[in-house]
């Protein structure tokens, strides 16, 4: 599958996301129901790190795909990190915030992955 969902700690408190190639809504869905199921088996937040190091082009229409996130997140996330991102999509996650709000979660684009599991610890 082109992208995984694991946690990323023994202590549940980070889940990863991890985008390898080409990957379409459909997957994108299916890893979010993953991660639902994830963050239902705990009672604290859970942070979100986004690995988009190893990805191709993101599929068509991400924006309308996006607004659609705040209501099928689920209400354990906390922090999102988005990691090896591309100009495009610094772009569309301005846009996203612009439009949508952050909802009171911290949210970061970084380079590595190092740096995103830095920044959710502070």
């Amino acid at each position: 599958m082109p992208i995984t969902v694991a946690w990323d700690d023994e202590a549940r408190t980070t889940i990863a996301f991890t985008y390898e190639g080409h990957w379409g809504w459909e997957e994108f869905y299916e890893s979010v129901e993953q991660s639902n199921t994830l963050m239902g088996s705990v009672s604290h937040p859970v942070d979100v790190i986004i690995n988009l190091q190893n990805s191709f082009l993101m599929p068509q229409n991400m924006l309308s795909h996006l607004a659609r996130m705040p209501k099928i997140a689920h209400p354990n996330t906390s922090s999102i990190v988005v990691v090896g991102a591309n100009s495009l999509v610094h772009a569309l996650s301005n846009l996203f915030i612009r439009l949508y709000g952050n909802n009171d979660r911290k949210f970061r684009i970084v380079r590595t992955l190092e740096d995103g599991r830095q920044f959710l610890k502070s």
